[in-house]
Formats: structure tokens, C-alpha cells, sequence
């Protein structure tokens, strides 16, 4: 902080003349733009948006009016090209199976799990969100060949601090969020605690047209849904140095997440006038704890790093259904159960002789999983519910991985080329659903994972990368269970027990200019993919569940602009991608090939404004896009906010759109054996929403703790954080 001072206490004392001694300087933060003051004088910096290599892309949600307010899901969406659904289901420019990290570790949240952590932490607490495109060795095998991660924000101001924040949305959805956190920091101390708490109402409709018996009878259904949400979420860090060489910290997050849910669904059959209807009533209390603690050695001159960690996650669920349909056909549901999951990891990264750098590393994962199914009652066909759809699944999975990587920096040239090896242990037994049978099966894979990433500069501001790496797309937990939920007397979803992974191999070419411009070509190939697949086992029922089909195609460009300045008060970004997707049906499946070319467009203003004030215009449109027997047909939408801070940025205030013109619904069209189904999706709460948020933060010290950096060639070996 010393050289800070004197070296713009002797710049400034030759620019400007007669100016105050360099000890006076106040250094505050304004969101993503840091002010210093020197009495008549101020400079002001701003943080770039978006930091773009060859090989990644930096977001600073702070940095966007709709980006920090609200909670986490909400930075997410708000950002051109990511796209997170109520199911936990993300989608970067179209390409889905995207793999989440927090503080570059894979996080082992279930996807309902998923959600309501990005739903109950708070948008504050994410410090940076980035897209990966060339995953190394270090990464789980299971990893997606891109990553979406999230860094957590640090604390790094000596003395106590506290605030609070809170968010106001509405239109037909309305969710209103709360959030007080505080801290404390000193040289070797980093303690941070946060509660928020969510209420959310969620109305959803959904209407269906699918052939019946023949292609000239046709099944139309009109679902209404509405959810009614409470989310409690705790949670703290604490992060000590030892000493200069050994940091360790401990985290925790506990979440309670309580929904109320009345759905009504009305089932018409064209050809014979035949009308029914049923209400689904479900209640759902969720509980999950995750837990991490680790410890870090730094070798001395930032040699290299020597990391152990140790990450818990319980997942607790309990949901109570209770389907009417006729005065003889009810249905009640009793379903539940706990997920738990135990990581043991140890990371080492030296500098070895010449321009080397060598990493290894081992983990092991233990996962647990236990669920029960009971239903009482009688189907409208008058199938005994208690007979033939109780089930009862356990599951328990180990993964044990080594990886070794060496990275060759030379001049302008860098070359990195690793190796992961995983061994995988799978236990299952299952009992019940209406096949009434029971399967049990024990499996074991051991695989060699490769890695292979060669970067160059081409000239000081041009870089190149190139890559290749094989990845492993393993069942979902979910998608394993094969409980069947009732969703109403004609529609069933499960999970397929009899799921394999699948192995895709994956090229990767980017290229980037002076840290704003950047282009990629990504090719999959995916054999024995994973997708959702949906299949009519008799004259009514319509099964939704997850199956290995032939393979699946990819291949994507992207073009991508950040941080244009056309005027000083205007900033502008673009993103255009083209994605080309095919996927094959096994030969007796009767479903043809779907492939598709599908554009993908995002541009994002911002308009600074004098006295704190920036506006910000955001719109996305996309092309019909291919997912498995699915073709979802093109959408697009606009979001805009105005944001004012205040206080040198200890407060501000925001008015937020979502979705300006209520366009971003989902129409998708199915093939189910020669024949076509259609559907039509309104999610309000990813609609159209009107948005106020307000926050202050009050801190008693203001300046920056001199603690020294950690950083070294390579990426630091990142920790879980929840």
C-alpha cells in the first residue's frame, strides 16, 4: 500500500501542482470502480466487465445493474448466453450438460439441491463468474467440456463491516429477498457470516397436444401450476493464516427450502369429446448442510502450493402428494429421502527446474443415496397405486482419481499436457414401480483420461489456443432413481437404473485480441449420450426419463466483443454463436435423426450517467435448437434496469425488468414414434419481472489489508466454498 501511495503522490505531484500529501489518500470502493481522493482531485478507475483469454471468460457481476441484486440465480441469468431453468438445468449459448465448480471444485449438489443454493445466496457473495473452455486434468473426468465457475467473494478490508440488501420482484411471479451479512478481517483473520431469507410465489402453465391410439386422434392438456416458496439459508467462512506459509479455513451453509404446490390439470381427447380433470397437490420441505474445510502450505518465492480439503454435503427431502381425479381415483404420495456425500482431496503444484510446472493430485468421492416411494390409492384405470408404483432405491457410488499434469511456459509458448485416472464403483439395489420387479447391480470402470493444451502468443496482443480432451458424462443421481413420480394420471417421470456413461471427445480452438475480442470452435462427439427421452407405454401414459441414445454431434463457433467503449459514457458487448447439433436414434427406435443449425445473439449496453447514476439495456434471441427428440423453437427477450449509487458507494438503489416484453417462453415439439407432440411452457418467474433492489454496507475501516498475494503462474488450486 506504501508504493501505492508514492507512486501517485509523485504522479499527480507533476500533473497537478500543489496537491496534498500522499498519506491523506482515501481509497473507496463504488461497486466495480475504486476512487482515490486527494482533495480536489479524484481518479477514478473502472474494472473491465469482462477479462477474456484464449481460454476463458471473467465476469464481474458487479459490474451490471441486474447482475448484482437478488440472489445468484439471478447473476446467472443476467448474463448474455447463460441460462439457469428451475430444474437446475444450465445452458451456456445453447449447449446444455454443463458442469458447475465453486472455487474451481465440482460441485456435488443434486440439481433440486442446485437451486435452491443459487436461489437462497445472496448476488454479493459471487466475487467473479467464468466460462471454461478447456478443462485440464485437475478436473473431474465427469466434468462437461465447458465450465461454468463460480469464485466467492473474499473480504479483504481490515475491521468490521455489516450490511444488508434487499430485493423486491413482481409481475405475475412475485419473489421477495432479504440478506444481512457481516465481517471481520485483520492480517491473518477473514470471518464472514451471512442469513437470507426468500419468499416466492411461481405461478406456471403448461399446455400439451399429443396423438392418441392414432395420428388422427389428438390429447390436449392445460396445466396450471402454482408454487408457493420459503427459503431460509446460514452461512459462514473463516479463513485464518497460520503463518506466512499456512493458511487453513472452514466454511458452512445450511439451507431449509419449503414449498406448497396446487396444480390442475384438464385432459381433452378430440376425436370422442372425452374430458377429464385432476389436481395435484404436493408439500416439500428440503433440507441441506454442505461443509469444508482445508488446509494450504505456500512454498517459499510462490514456488508452488501444497493443498487438503475435505467437502460434506447432506441433502434431506420430504414431499406429500395428494392427486384427485374422479370420485374413485386417488392417488396419495409419500416420497423421500438423503443424499450424502463425503470428498477427500490432496492437490500439490511446484515450479520445477526451468520453465516447468509440475501438479498431481488425489481425491476420492463417497456418495450415499437413499429413497423411498409409497403411494396409496387406485390410477383412473383402476391399477392398484400401492401395487404397483412403491419403490424403494439405494445407491452408492465411489470415485477414486489421480492426475498429473505438466505445463512447459516458454516466451509466448505454453504447453500443457496431463493425465486422470479414475476408477469408479457403483452399488445399487432397487425394488417396486410398475414393472413390480426388483434389480440389483454392481459395477466398476477404470478409465485413463487425457488432456492435451498448447497456447501461443502471436503477437503481444493476439493469443492462441488449442486443445483436446476426453470426457466422461455420468448418470445423474436423479437420473439413476427409478422412482416414478406421478405428474398426473396420464403423465409419468422416472429415472433409468440401467443408464451407462457416456464418452465424448472434444476439440477445442479459440483466439483472443487484446483481452475484448475472442472466437472458438468447439467439436463434440458424444457416443451413448445422456438425454431425456419420452416414450408412450400404453393408450394413455406418456413416460418421461433419461436413456443412452446412438450418439450426439456437436459443433459450435463463437464470436464474442466486451467492453466496446464507441463514447466514453457508453459500453456496449456482442456475442454471436453458430451451433450445429445432430442426434441419432438406435435403428428399432423409429424416431429420426434431429439435427439442427441454430444462430444464437446477445448484446449488452450500459450507459454511465454523472452522480452514480448507469442504465443498462440487455436483449438475447436465439434460433430453434435441437435437444434429443426435442425441438425447442426459437425465443428471445429484452431485460433493462437504472441503478444509482450513493454514499461513495456504501449504498444504491435499483429498478430492474426482466423479460420486457413477456416473450421468454418455451415451445417445444416432440417425436414420439413417427408421430409429433407439441408443448408450450410459461415459467413466470423466469418471465417477465419488475424488480426493485436496495442495500447499504457499512464498514469501519476502509482500507485494504496488507496481506500479501498467494498467486503464482498457474491458477492457484481453488477450494469448495458454499
Amino acid at each position: 500500500m506504501t508504493k501505492l501511495y508514492l507512486t501517485i503522490a509523485l504522479l499527480t505531484s507533476i500533473l497537478i501542482p500543489d496537491l496534498i500529501r500522499a498519506q491523506d489518500l482515501e481509497l473507496c470502493a463504488n461497486d466495480s470502480i475504486y476512487t482515490y481522493n486527494l482533495n480536489e482531485v479524484v481518479v477514478t478507475v473502472r474494472e473491465p466487465d469482462v477479462v477474456v483469454t484464449a481460454d476463458k471468460i471473467s465476469f464481474n457481476p458487479a459490474s451490471s445493474v441486474t447482475g448484482n441484486t437478488g440472489c445468484i440465480f439471478d447473476v446467472l441469468n443476467s448474463i448474455g448466453g447463460i441460462t439457469v431453468d428451475n430444474n437446475g438445468e444450465i445452458w451456456i449459448n445453447g449447449q446444455k450438460e454443463i458442469s458447475l465448480t465453486i472455487n474451481g471444485r465440482k460441485s456435488i449438489l443434486t440439481r433440486e439441491a442446485l437451486v435452491s443454493y443459487l436461489k437462497s445466496e445472496p448476488a454479493r457473495t459471487i466475487d467473479r463468474v467464468e466460462i471454461i473452455t478447456s478443462p485440464s486434468a485437475k478436473n473431474d473426468a465427469s466434468s462437461s467440456s465447458l465450465i461454468l465457475n463460480l469464485i466467492t467473494t473474499k473480504k479483504r478490508d481490515q475491521g468490521a463491516s455489516v450490511g444488508f440488501n434487499v430485493t423486491g420482484l413482481g409481475w405475475i411471479a412475485k419473489r421477495g429477498i432479504a440478506n444481512i451479512f457481516g465481517g471481520y478481517s485483520s492480517n491473518s483473520l477473514i470471518l464472514n457470516a451471512n442469513y437470507s431469507f426468500i419468499a416466492n410465489k411461481n405461478p406456471f402453465e403448461l399446455f400439451t397436444m399429443r396423438p392418441y391410439l392414432y395420428m388422427e386422434n389428438k390429447m390436449k392438456q392445460e396445466c396450471q401450476r402454482n408454487r408457493r416458496d420459503r427459503i431460509h439459508n446460514i452461512s459462514a467462512t473463516l479463513d485464518f493464516e497460520v503463518s506466512p506459509d499456512w493458511n487453513a479455513g472452514v466454511s458452512i451453509s445450511s439451507n431449509w427450502f419449503n414449498r406448497d404446490e396446487i396444480a390442475e390439470m384438464n385432459t381433452h381427447i378430440i376425436s370422442s369429446g372425452t374430458k377429464t380433470s385432476s389436481t395435484n397437490e404436493m408439500t416439500s420441505h428440503y433440507r441441506n448442510i454442505v461443509g469444508n474445510a482445508f488446509i494450504k502450505h505456500s512454498f517459499s518465492n510462490q514456488n508452488g502450493i501444497l493443498n487438503a480439503g475435505f467437502d460434506y454435503f447432506n441433502y434431506r427431502t420430504k414431499d406429500y402428494q395428494n392427486m384427485i381425479s374422479g370420485t374413485s381415483s386417488n392417488v396419495y404420495g409419500d416420497m423421500g429421502g438423503t443424499t450424502t456425500g463425503y470428498v477427500v482431496s490432496f492437490d500439490f503444484l511446484r515450479k520445477a527446474m526451468g520453465n516447468w510446472d509440475i501438479s498431481a493430485g488425489a481425491k476420492t468421492t463417497q456418495i450415499f443415496i437413499d429413497n423411498n416411494g409409497l403411494y396409496d390409492g387406485h390410477l383412473p384405470d383402476d391399477i392398484s397405486a400401492a401395487d404397483q408404483l412403491n419403490s424403494s432405491f439405494h445407491y452408492h457410488e465411489n470415485v477414486n482419481a489421480v492426475y498429473a499434469e505438466g505445463t512447459l511456459s516458454m516466451n509466448k509458448f505454453r504447453a500443457s499436457v496431463g493425465m486422470r485416472a479414475e476408477q469408479i464403483n457403483c452399488r445399487s439395489t432397487f425394488s417396486g414401480n410398475e414393472a413390480n420387479s426388483k434389480e440389483n447391480y454392481s459395477r466398476h470402470n477404470f478409465r485413463v483420461i487425457p488432456s492435451i493444451n498448447f497456447s501461443m502468443g502471436i503477437t503481444e496482443n493476439d493469443n492462441l489456443m488449442v486443445g483436446y480432451t476426453q470426457r466422461i458424462n455420468r448418470p445423474k443421481y436423479a437420473d439413476l432413481n427409478p422412482f416414478i413420480y406421478i405428474f398426473d394420471d396420464i403423465t409419468h417421470t422416472c429415472g433409468n437404473i440401467n443408464l451407462q456413461p457416456s464418452l465424448s471427445h472434444n476439440i477445442i480452438t479459440g483466439f483472443s485480441h487484446n483481452s475484448w475480442l475472442r472466437a472458438m470452435l468447439n467439436l463434440s462427439l458424444n457416443k451413448d449420450a445422456i438425454v431425456k427421452c419420452y416414450r408412450e407405454i400404453s393408450d394413455k401414459i406418456l413416460y418421461i426419463s433419461p436413456d443412452n441414445i446412438k450418439n450426439h454431434i456437436q459443433l459450435s463457433f463463437t464470436l464474442s466483443a466486451y467492453n466496446i467503449r464507441p463514447v466514453d459514457w457508453w459500453q456496449t458487448s456482442l456475442n454471436f454463436t453458430g451451433m450445429y447439433q445432430k442426434y441419432s436414434f438406435a435403428d428399432n427406435s423409429n424416431i429420426k435423426d434431429n439435427q439442427k443449425l441454430t444462430p444464437f445473439i446477445n448484446c449488452k449496453n450500459q450507459f454511465f450517467l454523472p452522480s452514480g447514476w448507469t442504465i443498462e439495456l440487455s436483449g438475447e434471441w436465439r434460433g430453434r435448437i435441437a435437444y434429443g427428440q426435442a425441438t425447442v423453437k426459437a425465443m428471445g427477450f429484452v431485460n433493462g434496469g437504472i441503478k444509482k449509487s450513493f454514499w461513495a458507494g456504501l449504498g444504491y438503489v435499483s429498478l430492474f425488468v426482466n423479460d420486457v416484453f413477456n416473450s421468454k417462453r418455451l415451445k417445444t415439439e416432440i417425436e414420439l414414434s413417427g408421430k409429433r407432440g407439441y408443448l408450450s411452457e410459461f415459467d413466470y418467474e423466469t418471465m417477465r419481472q419488475v424488480g426493485v433492489s436496495f442495500g447499504l454496507n457499512f464498514s469501519s475501516k476502509r482500507y485494504r489489508a496488507s496481506k500479501s498475494s498467494n498467486h503464482i503462474l498457474i491458477d492457484e488450486i481453488k477450494r469448495v466454498n458454499l
